[in-house]
């Protein structure tokens, strides 16, 4: 019976080993958002530990009159789905800088609560493309009153573990 129950248990240890998520410690690559705005960033993710990461963004904001710099980072989880798929899901904030200010009543800078969820695919080769969705609330903004924007992300990166 002793037998049973440790062979139960370290098939379970085992089993749960194969469900581990590995995190790659860096990965670089280009962010791609349409939606309320359009914008394209450099981006890099660094892994905290084997299941979460922090991501971080610099890029142009371009739509609804506005040009600007922003810089995002937020905090994610990672679950695995299925082999090569995972899903992840977060928050953080992002800083934005307009370009030109020629209307005194809008301030020149904007900060922003986001939300982020989505899905990415890693190759077999150290590359993996994602796909996200990003609510974001600017609690201070451009045109001094809070709007909330969503935006569509398409991110492909270049891993290095």
């Amino acid at each position: 019976m002793k037998r049973k129950l440790a062979l139960c248990i370290l098939l379970c240890v085992f089993s749960l080993e194969n469900w581990a998520q590995t995190v790659p410690e860096h990965a670089f690559g280009l962010r791609f958002s349409g939606g309320s705005l359009y914008s394209g960033a450099l981006n890099y993710q660094y892994s905290a530990d084997e299941e979460t990461r922090f991501e971080f963004n610099i890029g142009l904001l371009r739509g609804l009159n506005l040009d600007a710099t922003e810089i995002q980072i937020t905090y994610q989880w990672v679950f695995p789905m299925h082999e090569n798929f995972d899903w992840y899901a977060g928050g953080g904030g992002k800083l934005g800088f307009q370009s030109e200010n020629e209307d005194e009543n809008k301030t020149p800078f904007g900060i922003s609560v986001v939300g982020q969820a989505g899905i990415q695919y890693t190759f077999d080769i150290p590359l993996h493309i994602s796909l996200d969705l990003c609510p974001d609330l600017l609690t201070i903004n451009y045109s001094n009153h809070a709007a909330t924007w969503v935006n569509l992300n398409l991110s492909v990166r270049y891993l290095l573990f």
